[in-house]
């Protein structure tokens, strides 16, 4: 069975790029090689199947911009009480040294 990483509950404003339409969401939380995002819209809303390249992209304090390319490797929509969000589970294939750096810091 493959390891888990373990994930870091971070709250990160972040966008995400898929068909080049940009989606402004939050990242839930972040292991060494995936993310979890929620994006303030329907599901409908979001054109991704599975395996979609989408770009992530979000601002460190300590390293920057960091641009990551991800896979999409889960979607899923939920209700909440202030309207329908979307979450959309990425995975990292190929991870950025600065990416490592940063994570190395939570």
């Amino acid at each position: 069975m493959k390891e888990r990483h373990h994930r870091k509950s971070v709250g990160i404003e972040a966008e995400i790029i898929i068909s080049s339409i940009m989606f402004a969401g939050v990242i839930i939380n972040l292991s060494e090689d995936s993310a979890l995002v929620e994006v303030p819209v329907s599901h409908s809303e979001i054109n991704c199947p599975p395996d979609s390249i989408i770009e992530l992209r979000f601002d460190s304090i300590s390293h920057g911009p960091i641009n990551i390319a991800c896979r999409a490797a889960r979607i899923y929509a939920q209700n909440t009480s202030t309207g329908k969000v979307t979450h959309i589970g990425l995975k990292v294939d190929h991870i950025p040294s600065k990416y490592k750096d940063f994570f190395s810091t939570l």
